[in-house]
């Protein structure tokens, strides 16, 4: 459950705000290869510019048009079948194309109801752990042109803060990641991370 969560409302009070919402994403795929490899499940959510989430999240388990578990790495697979994500694709995993278009409604109707991520269009940084990797995969499932429309080349790497943290500030304790490998729960804690580098630095 998110400590501090930020509903619609509130966030109207803020739409005059200079940065625009970030949107926060992570992804679980079948390997580290977007040219060969695929997604197997994201999660999304918008937070304002004091890490506050705006809004509803977004969860989608994709199943591919193809999967072959057994051509999967074994530690992929390993992973995947300890986190329950393998049967979750297997048994209730919803197309790309599906996941596609739920994701635009998502979009949009979190749009219509914050008005300031409409507003920002083209300049909604990507946030997350090594959010390039997610961006490298959800980038082309998503469409190129569609997402560059939306969203800036602007990212917001938490992962990058905490590398910064450990050198310059290393008597700093910051909590470990869970490592669950389920795209929600290591998202909060990307965010979680993050707010911790905000309550160091601001």
């Amino acid at each position: 459950m998110d400590e501090d969560p930020l509903g619609v409302a509130e966030a109207l009070v803020s739409r005059d705000r200079k940065h625009p919402g970030m949107l926060w994403v992570d992804l679980e795929t079948t390997g580290l290869d977007p040219a060969k490899d695929t997604i197997l499940e994201i999660a999304c959510f918008f937070t304002d510019d004091r890490l506050q989430r705006i809004g509803s999240p977004f969860e989608a388990v994709v199943r591919p048009r193809v999967i072959d578990v057994a051509s999967f790495d074994r530690a992929v697979w390993k992973m995947h079948s300890k986190s329950g994500l393998l049967d979750d694709v297997l048994g209730s995993g919803r197309s790309p194309g599906e996941v596609k278009s739920r994701f635009w409604k998502w979009y949009n109707l979190s749009c219509e109801q914050v008005p300031e991520l409409q507003k920002s269009l083209g300049r909604k940084p990507i946030a997350g752990s090594s959010v390039h990797f997610d961006v490298s995969f959800l980038r082309p499932f998503l469409d190129e042109f569609s997402w560059d429309r939306q969203f800036s080349h602007h990212m917001i790497d938490a992962t990058c803060l905490k590398e910064l943290t450990r050198r310059w500030k290393p008597q700093m304790e910051l909590d470990e990641k869970r490592d669950t490998h389920r795209a929600m729960a290591d998202l909060e804690d990307s965010l979680s991370l993050l707010r911790a580098h905000r309550r160091l630095w601001a």
